[in-house]
């Protein structure tokens, strides 16, 4: 009998164990630990006494150096607010630990930074009319937003008849901040999109900053990339022009990519920008430009951009000597190109051949007149030797023999990129 008896305890501790497993895998839903408050002056990183409000509960603690909140292990939302400050939300992470199937939840400490609103901003508006005049934009909205800060994340203030528009009690942000003028129409009907407006200037305590006259004419015009190298060889340089001057403080390490990953050098200008790879290019690559933006504040309209690697089509050569690349330079100018190369052995003299792109069949466009030739210049002009496009051309460089030109041996090619 205490056998029997055994037996059906031992079944019904299983059976509870068994039915109880997702309870205790789900055993966060049901763990109650401490969640501490404190909150800081962001201006001076001073302590103060702020209250906390666990959102979703009715238990309102005030934080004078450290609140307690009582709450289950998951995810909530905390409310700190305090008058002469901007409120802020705080999303609060309890996780859990789990030794031997007993879960524990995890004590959190959060720190409020709050905002004295005790900055200002102001500035003037105006725009280009139909005579050509730069007048008052009257009547626009200006906003002001402060992405992933604030409770309330914008503020507003409208342009009076001199387009001068003020704000007070701003949060003190310092540059955690963007400014923008919304869609409007002017008395005259002359219209305008969302534009996004210049500022270098931090919002800190206690001080009002002066935003500049901004013509919003000249935002309306785009930044755009007005040329870029669509196609290169091996390791020709990546070259992109822009619209606009480029605003160098928004260029950081990240601002341009390449895809596939290769090692690259960059060099920026006034307007421009130069890539060139550490080795060679290989196949199709994308160079994508992030928050690039021009001197005018505009970001650039498109940020992609498609490079195509191409390869020499040699299905045109009649025959296989080449001069070794490691040996020949080029040096040109806008009208010509001038070949150089180290005399090959067994050659009699040299024929030139040039394609564009490597898309076109080779053409030969000279030949020397004996072995002791080893250079040549070649023209781009209509009525010169190379008439075949006004971009990339690549030069093959061939020895010939009378007996054999296939005796002469070797494998490379001189490129030629004309911007």
């Amino acid at each position: 009998m205490y056998k029997k008896t055994f037996i059906l305890f031992a079944a019904a501790l299983f059976a509870l164990l068994f039915s109880c497993s997702d309870d205790v895998v789900k055993a966060e839903n049901v763990l109650q630990t401490e969640l501490h408050v404190t909150a800081q002056d962001a201006s001076t990183g001073e302590f103060v006494e702020a209250k906390a409000v666990l959102l979703g509960d009715a238990l309102v603690v005030p934080v004078a150096g450290s609140a307690t909140f009582k709450v289950m292990a998951g995810t909530h939302r905390i409310l700190v607010e305090k008058p002469g400050y901007a409120s802020i939300e705080i999303i609060a992470t309890i996780d859990t630990d789990e030794h031997s199937n007993v879960y524990v939840a995890k004590e959190n400490y959060i720190n409020a930074q709050l905002y004295p609103l005790t900055a200002g901003l102001s500035g003037y508006l105006t725009y280009t009319n139909a005579n050509g005049k730069d007048v008052p934009a009257a009547g626009a909205t200006v906003r002001i937003t402060f992405p992933g800060l604030l409770l309330k994340n914008f503020e507003e203030a409208t342009t009076d008849t001199d387009g001068k528009y003020v704000f007070a009690n701003l949060p003190a942000v310092v540059n955690n901040y963007k400014i923008a003028v919304l869609p409007v129409i002017m008395a005259d009907g002359k219209s305008f999109g969302e534009l996004e407006l210049n500022s270098t200037h931090a919002l800190e305590s206690g001080f009002s900053i002066y935003n500049d006259v901004q013509n919003i004419s000249v935002l309306t015009s785009t930044f755009v990339v007005s040329y870029y190298t669509k196609n290169v060889f091996d390791a020709d340089t990546v070259a992109f022009a822009f619209s606009d001057d480029i605003n160098l403080e928004s260029v950081t390490n990240s601002t341009v990519d390449v895809s596939p990953v290769i090692a690259i050098n960059i060099k920026w200008g006034k307007n421009t920008l130069a890539i060139v790879p550490a080795g060679k290019w290989t196949g199709n690559f994308y160079v994508e430009l992030n928050n690039l933006k021009s001197v005018k504040g505009q970001s650039l309209s498109n940020n992609n951009y498609l490079i195509t690697v191409l390869k020499p089509d040699l299905s045109s050569l009649n025959v296989t000597g080449l001069v070794n690349t490691d040996s020949a330079s080029i040096n040109f100018d806008s009208e010509s190109a001038a070949l150089r190369w180290n005399r090959l052995e067994g050659a009699e003299k040299y024929e030139i051949y040039a394609t564009k792109n490597g898309l076109n069949k080779f053409e030969k466009v000279g030949e020397t007149s004996s072995l002791l030739d080893t250079s040549a210049l070649v023209h781009f002009n209509a009525a010169g030797d190379v008439n075949i496009g006004t971009d990339a051309y690549i030069f093959n460089v061939q020895g010939v023999n009378s007996n054999s030109k296939s005796l002469l041996k070797g494998n490379g090619l001189l490129v030629y990129v004309r911007q």
